[in-house]
């Protein structure tokens, strides 16, 4: 059973085409792999590129696939939420 939700945004630095060689990408997976072996009550929420559900994809994680920016700079400091707000259903119960 399901007891707390997380919407994580994923902080890239790199350009999302190459998402599988940037340090935060790779803890973020780390995070998920360690904390879902000792607790079974957590589901994650990702927002990141679509290229990276398949890296990131547990049975308790869902990828958010957001269009990310090609210019690096803009991908770690930007995140316009109301642009989410027109992408995504926000239906989603997050704690």
């Amino acid at each position: 059973m399901v007891k707390l939700r997380i919407l994580y945004f994923l902080n890239v630095s790199t350009d999302p085409k190459y998402i599988e060689s940037d340090s935060g990408f790779h803890v973020m997976r780390q995070i998920i792999e360690n904390v879902n072996r000792k607790r079974d009550d957590i589901f994650w929420y990702v927002i990141a590129p679509k290229r990276t559900e398949k890296f990131l994809k547990t049975e308790r994680t869902k990828v958010l696939a957001y269009p990310f920016s090609n210019w690096a700079v803009t991908n770690r400091y930007h995140f316009d939420f109301v642009h989410f707000k027109k992408i995504f259903d926000l239906d989603y119960d997050v704690d």
